[in-house]
């Protein structure tokens, strides 16, 4: 599914994500959505969260702001909290790079990984155009 806006580009779209161990994942990203930051992992043994998200200091994306804590959830009602400390993950991206680039540091994320995630972005803008499911193929 995807929200097409007044000048002809997409603004939003929505899909589902199956892997390869049989985990699925629903996905949404938009221009126009509320500013929310998280990702929750719901699974069989309980909840993973956070309190900010995935940008711990970073408030309404450009203002200086707290910590996070980040909790699991178990099916019993067992919760525990673990801090992320605050970081500015743009300054973080800039200073891996310049490690890699200056210093030969391996990258944080793997090149197979950086293509994974690409495909999966492509696969689920092509499936939301004629509204199908697109099927992700090694080597595609």
């Amino acid at each position: 599914m995807q929200d097409i806006g007044e000048s002809g580009v997409a603004v939003g779209r929505a899909g589902p994500r199956r892997f390869a161990g049989g985990a699925t994942a629903q996905i949404y990203s938009g221009l126009r959505a509320p500013f929310v930051q998280g990702a929750p992992i719901i699974g069989s043994a309980g909840l993973i969260g956070s309190d900010v998200g995935w940008i711990p200091g970073m408030n309404r994306r450009r203002e200086p702001g707290p910590a996070a804590v980040s909790e699991f959830s178990d099916r019993a009602g067992r919760v525990e909290r673990s801090p992320v400390p605050a970081s500015n993950p743009w300054q973080q991206e800039v200073a891996a790079m310049a490690a890699c680039v200056l210093d030969g540091a391996a990258p944080v994320v793997a090149l197979r990984q950086s293509r994974a995630f690409l495909k999966s972005s492509l696969a689920l803008r092509e499936s939301a155009r004629p509204g199908k499911l697109v099927a992700l193929q090694d080597g595609r």
